[in-house]
């Protein structure tokens, strides 16, 4: 029966209109995220994004130079490709 299920009280109550849900931060903050992610969406296979993909590919590379390095690994070389691909060398 509807008897036996708890009935919520109104504080309890979820506040669906949202009205103080977010400040001036959140919403700035909101906004630039949507708009990094159209810029991304839009921009992906463009030269203007080509740079910063090649730097995330270094990076993700030096993370595998890293371990190699705390695990007392010795590093050759890491190659970082046009064609967004990279490779880290190692011994170890």
């Amino acid at each position: 029966t509807l008897s036996s299920y708890p009935v919520q009280s109104q504080s309890t109550m979820v506040d669906w209109k949202l009205q103080n849900c977010c400040d001036t931060k959140d919403i700035v903050f909101l906004c630039l995220y949507a708009g990094y992610s159209l810029f991304t969406m839009c921009f992906m296979e463009t030269i203007v994004v080509k740079p910063m993909k090649l730097i995330a590919i270094f990076i993700h590379e030096m993370g595998h130079a890293s371990a190699c390095w705390l695990t007392g690994g010795s590093v050759d070389k890491i190659e970082v490709y046009q064609n967004e691909g990279g490779v880290t060398n190692f011994r170890g």
